[in-house]
């Protein structure tokens, strides 16, 4: 008797000329070729899974169809991961024609513009990732979802990786991948498998486009809470200023362990934009923290919002992490004009 051998794969397709394996039935893989799968493997399989593919992240529609192998007959079903711009990846279940498919994995797109500093998620992240019942804007700015992290490892090479997307330092089709562990807005704690891949590098709207997997089943989250003690700390001291995670390579604040006191609350949900004349003396000021001279520098600025006039605010960064590739922790506060 033959053994079932059903299962899914996931697909990315955000770079569409080099559609990749990111998943292949119970393991993560690193951005593989279709070929490169553990079972059902022979050139025709392959074939239809690489049209399959193409079709569904062209068209937006599910694909079935019966694979009409050398030995034996295989089912293939082909679901798409809609981003908010289109489709980030394909999920495609392969099994004998006996076989029915299980349920599909949970899988959402997503996208990052590093000229807006803002995320774009796609229309199931909210509801099926982060466990967000309101409905919000597909744009959401970085501290609106890494306040549910509890552990990313990879957070300082992710930020390279946005910013080298950005400035168009690597090939098109750059990649990355890293684990999330999060808290979603239910209480429960998952791992997420986070893939990426930057697209339009070098024109003048870069994006980086991904996935976003829910990988609990196979990895459970660790139990380890470092974000998380950071908040509670920042909690029990008590402040009238604004603290977040600050990303020397992004320059952005990804997460607001203590919220910004008005007329800087707008910070939350989206980065400012500092006044032309400031921008000079903020990255003179921040050169002794990058390269290790000082531990901390404060200055005050200008800054708005896309609905406000310009905003005094004294700003204080103190580097955790020094290097142009560091981070730190901003404190931000109003400020009477000088």
């Amino acid at each position: 008797m033959i053994d079932k051998v059903g299962g899914w794969i996931v697909i990315d397709t955000s770079y569409a000329a080099e559609p990749s394996v990111v998943f292949d039935r119970d393991r993560v893989k690193e951005f593989a070729p279709i070929h490169r799968r553990k079972t059902l493997t022979h050139p025709s399989i392959n074939s239809a899974v690489t049209i399959a593919a193409h079709a569904v992240r062209l068209s937006g529609e599910p694909h079935e169809e019966i694979v009409y192998g050398p030995a034996q007959s295989i089912r293939l079903s082909a679901l798409p991961i809609h981003g908010v711009d289109a489709v980030h990846g394909v999920q495609v279940w392969l099994g004998f024609t006996d076989e029915e498919p299980t349920g599909p994995r949970t899988v959402e797109g997503w996208s990052y513009d590093p000229n807006e500093k803002m995320t774009y998620h796609g229309p199931g992240v909210d509801k099926n990732v982060l466990g967000i019942d309101e409905p919000r804007p597909a744009a959401v700015a970085v501290p609106q979802y890494f306040h549910q992290f509890d552990r990313f490892e990879r957070e300082l090479e992710a930020g390279q990786f946005v910013s080298a997307v950005g400035e168009g330092a690597v090939p098109e089709g750059h990649s990355f991948d890293g684990d999330v562990e999060l808290t979603d807005g239910h209480g429960v704690q998952r791992t997420i498998h986070v893939t990426a891949r930057g697209v339009g590098i070098g024109t003048e709207h870069p994006m980086v486009r991904g996935l976003l997997h829910d990988i609990s089943d196979i990895q459970p989250p660790s139990g380890y809470f470092e974000r998380r003690l950071a908040r509670d700390m920042a909690m029990v001291m008590g402040t009238t200023h604004g603290v977040g995670q600050y990303d020397f390579t992004t320059q952005m604040v990804t997460e607001w362990l203590t919220d910004p006191p008005a007329p800087l609350h707008r910070w939350k949900t989206a980065p400012p934009q500092y006044h032309p004349d400031e921008c000079p003396r903020i990255c003179d000021a921040l050169q002794p923290l990058k390269d290790g001279r000082s531990e901390y520098v404060e200055m005050t600025v200008r800054l708005r919002f896309s609905d406000t006039d310009w905003i005094p605010a004294t700003l204080g960064l103190r580097a955790a992490h020094a290097g142009s590739r560091g981070r730190g922790l901003l404190t931000v506060r109003p400020a009477t004009p000088t």
